[in-house]
């Protein structure tokens, strides 16, 4: 009885060569992802400034896509002590390179009271952005709200001096 004969390598040189090459390649250049995310929603968020501390004191220094991911180098990664991940409206958080290793590549960021989406005050019955809007537009920046010094957003709306507020009793 004749025994079967597997071909041990299916594939003809060329493939069998580009394969290897392509494997060390990746091996060569790989790269370590970590996702940051919003710690109610568990939405991406964009714009983190991160900070990398490396074992020479080197710092190297980025921010996250719009898919709240940090692509890391393995290089800088290896020489990695500890990672900060900053973005305003969040509170700051400070990992080491053993805790993203142990806990996976996932961040959340808790909110600490300071962020605030863009708020648009119309008088009608529907939605509108405020390219839409065919009126005049106050536009008060947080640092005019906190000027103010105002309790309440009727107070700061007319203390601006370009809007009469009435006031109901």
């Amino acid at each position: 009885m004749k025994r079967p004969y597997f071909n041990i390598f299916p594939l003809n040189r060329f493939k069998f060569i580009y394969l290897i090459f392509a494997l060390i390649t990746n091996l060569a250049y790989s790269q370590h992802v970590i996702t940051v995310t919003d710690g109610i929603s568990l939405t991406p968020i964009s714009d983190v400034y991160v900070v990398i501390y490396t074992n020479n004191t080197d710092t190297t220094i980025s921010y996250s896509d719009i898919n709240g991911q940090i692509v890391i180098s393995d290089s800088v990664f290896k020489l990695c002590n500890k990672i900060l991940f900053n973005k305003y409206g969040y509170y700051s958080i400070e990992k080491e390179k053993q805790y993203i290793l142990k806990k996976g590549p996932f961040i959340s960021l808790a909110r600490n009271g300071l962020y605030m989406d863009e708020v648009t005050v119309i008088s009608s019955k529907f939605d509108e952005q405020t390219k839409d809007v065919a009126h005049q537009i106050l536009q008060l920046t947080k640092a005019d709200i906190i000027q103010s010094n105002q309790l309440n957003s009727a107070d700061v709306l007319q203390q601006s001096g370009q809007m009469f507020v009435q006031k109901s009793q």
